[in-house]
């Protein structure tokens, strides 16, 4: 997409300014679903060569992820889709 300089100018100005919020949130879902002791325990694994390994991966893992689900639950739902209009259950 062709999308202007000063938007992404002002975009990372406020990224910036907002990044307190982000971080409030980010604590929050941790504080959820994890415990200190369970986050310590992480900190110390991230601090391995396998944990620096497996955080410096883990974006590349995660889109590819996405996207294998994402072809995934397209064929599934065209498989659903063909075998329900072949039984007269729906109509295309």
């Amino acid at each position: 997409p062709n999308i202007p300089e000063v938007f992404w100018t002002e975009f990372i100005k406020r990224a910036h300014a907002d990044v307190g919020d982000f971080l409030t949130t980010m604590v929050g879902i941790y504080d959820q679903h994890y415990t200190k002791e369970q986050i310590d325990q992480m900190l110390t694994f991230f601090d391995t060569p396998v944990g620096r390994m497996m955080a410096e991966k883990a974006p590349v893992v995660a889109v590819a992820t996405m996207g294998a689900a994402e072809r995934w639950g397209m064929k599934l739902g065209m498989q659903v889709m063909m075998e329900l209009v072949e039984k007269g259950a729906i109509t295309p």
